[in-house]
């Protein structure tokens, strides 16, 4: 096996089972006589966006679908992908013809990605969903531990605060759905006057939801009195 291809195994933790995936992978459409990387692309795409997925699912068990679907999104993108790779010093081995290599093609933004998401197709067709999981984790953990959750209900306290109120209370006004997918409806009260109403998969997620709208509600009641 080729030098280049035992280093970047040991970068990524993962020797494969067939090493041709790998050199797949790391080939540009732009080098002739050999496969590309486009079809693995196409299936690493969908796989890094399902790892990730598992990983803010099982690190975040207070984020709502919306937060989540919000952190992933920031970390699939290109720009973020494209730095993953940098960190790997992906453009090191990817294979270019002459002209492009001349160009730097390999230090582009969507290449780098593409290269990035080829691997992961690669090591998902070698290995399984499992070892693609583990490749995730190593190179993602430190984004995911930092991902910051929007905190409706810390965000309504300060406001209420600051405006001379008593604090919120919440309560769950409904549940609804079969045990395995329930559905929390709460409210957010101050006084007893019902200030927003919120629904989720947990009553924790359905109460930030509450006091979000109720956010929304004392926002646009602040901003009218200032015209």
């Amino acid at each position: 096996m080729n030098d280049f291809l035992l280093e970047l195994q040991q970068k990524i933790g993962i020797n494969l089972l067939n090493p041709d995936l790998l050199i797949e992978a790391l080939t540009h459409p732009s080098f002739k006589g050999a496969s590309n990387y486009q079809r693995l692309e196409f299936l690493g795409d969908a796989v890094i966006a399902n790892v990730i997925s598992l990983l803010l699912f099982r690190s975040k068990p207070l984020a709502t679908e919306g937060e989540l679907s919000k952190a992933r999104s920031g970390l699939v993108n290109t720009k973020n992908l494209a730095k993953v790779a940098r960190l790997l010093e992906l453009d090191r081995y990817i294979r270019l013809s002459a002209a492009e290599a001349a160009a730097n093609t390999a230090k582009r933004d969507k290449v780098l990605e593409d290269v990035l998401e080829s691997i992961f197709g690669a090591v998902f067709i070698d290995q399984g969903f499992e070892a693609a999981y583990c490749l995730a984790q190593k190179l993602f953990a430190d984004q995911i531990d930092s991902v910051q959750l929007e905190d409706f209900k810390t965000e309504l306290q300060e406001m209420m605060q600051s405006l001379g109120k008593e604090l919120p209370s919440y309560l769950v006004e409904d549940t609804s759905g079969p045990e395995h997918a329930k559905k929390y409806l709460s409210v957010a009260k101050i006084g007893g006057e019902v200030i927003g109403r919120g629904q989720g998969s947990s009553k924790k997620a359905s109460e930030q939801e509450a006091a979000k709208d109720a956010l929304s509600y004392f926002k646009a009641k602040e901003k009218n009195k200032r015209r």
